[in-house]
């Protein structure tokens, strides 16, 4: 998982053998839970700078883009 300067995000890499248990999880904080009880193998990768945002619906994609535009 990526570490930035104020906490950990996307994205994510997991190994081919972590399917299963991906397939099984329900809601949004489930992933958390997962890396929790696998925590020994979980491998952070330092990033520099803040955390980008989670873009998870339209409305934060079209936020982004608002943002990126504004930069112009």
């Amino acid at each position: 998982m990526c570490r930035y300067d104020d906490g950990v995000g996307h994205p994510f890499a997991v190994d081919r053998t972590v399917m299963p248990d991906l397939a099984r999880l329900h809601g949004d904080k489930a992933f958390w839970r997962l890396l929790e009880q696998r925590a020994a193998e979980v491998c952070e990768v330092v990033v520099a700078g803040p955390m980008p945002p989670d873009i998870a619906t339209e409305v934060d994609y079209e936020r982004a883009l608002a943002a990126l535009r504004k930069l112009r």
